[in-house]
């Protein structure tokens, strides 16, 4: 089946996976004298305390002044939605906001170097032929799949193995773009 693709991204492009979750921002802040984080929906909604778990995460490791963009995932969406739910819960980051005039592939260096820098994950080629990378985690939070594609194969390639995991789909997102509310 022949299927026309409008490139509305210009090539290179980063693609990550479409996570099923809920999108939060965490602002790690400092309150008199205290370190303290809060969890936003997209709608301005504060849902700081519906997981506890992410917060303290977010507390033990990262240092005030920080803002990460994420999406919390669990075994299914719905699991996220019922309050009564004890399933282990992550928070997979996808950008950081401390400049977010910044370039997309700036962001996402200063978010992998952050990461790193904090002892938050170990990083490593898939193989010795394949340069993408892959990550080891010694946390809940995780940051999101991240890879460049060079090519509409490379989309079509990472898409089909999407498929495969039956993830929700997937996200393109410019290099060279700033970070728009």
């Amino acid at each position: 089946m022949d299927v026309e693709v409008k490139v509305k991204v210009a090539i290179p492009c980063v693609m990550e996976c479409k996570y099923d979750g809920i999108r939060l921002q965490a602002e790690i802040f400092n309150f008199d004298g205290l370190k303290k984080v809060k969890l936003t929906s997209r709608r301005g909604k504060d849902r700081t305390l519906d997981y506890p778990e992410i917060v303290d995460t977010l507390i033990e490791h990262f240092p005030v002044g920080i803002i990460l963009d994420g999406e919390i995932i669990s075994r299914s969406f719905q699991s996220l939605t019922r309050k009564d739910d004890i399933s282990k819960k992550k928070y997979i980051v996808f950008d950081l906001l401390i400049d977010e005039k910044l370039h997309y592939v700036n962001r996402y260096d200063n978010l992998r170097n952050l990461f790193t820098s904090l002892g938050l994950l170990t990083l490593g080629y898939i193989s010795e032929t394949d340069t993408r990378f892959t990550y080891t985690y010694s946390t809940n939070i995780e940051l999101a799949e991240h890879y460049t594609a060079n090519t509409i194969k490379d989309i079509r390639d990472y898409y089909e193995q999407l498929n495969e995991r039956e993830e929700e789909g997937i996200i393109l997102k410019s290099l060279y773009s700033p970070y728009e509310r």
